[in-house]
């Protein structure tokens, strides 16, 4: 896998979040409530931690409410930081993508 350079890493980070906008609209609403003139984006973030004992990382998708962080989302453990992000964006997307569909009655694809 060819790596990433700065601005695309920032792009899949990006990207996350904007999925995050739909996965959890109950604290997009209040975030645009308490800060109206905010991007819907502002209340979500991507850390990434390293689990020693099997050198991987694993990136998580945080959530600021009520003045305080709370884990939202993860994804697969991976052996580079990128490999992490990817994993989460694929998570969330796929959590997305189920998500709408159910409320489509569409059946999910085997």
């Amino acid at each position: 896998m060819a790596h990433l350079g700065e601005a695309s890493m920032s792009g899949l980070r990006e990207q996350i979040k904007a999925n995050a906008v739909m996965l959890f609209p109950d604290i997009t609403k209040l975030q645009r409530k308490n800060h109206p003139n905010a991007a819907a984006t502002n209340v979500f973030d991507v850390i990434v931690t390293y689990q020693s004992v099997d050198q991987a990382y694993q990136a998580w998708l945080t959530a600021w409410a009520s003045d305080a962080s709370r884990l939202a989302h993860k994804g697969e453990f991976a052996q580079t930081v990128e490999g992490a992000i990817r994993n989460l964006l694929d998570s969330t997307g796929m959590t997305l993508l189920t998500q709408y569909s159910e409320l489509q009655g569409i059946p999910p694809k085997e």
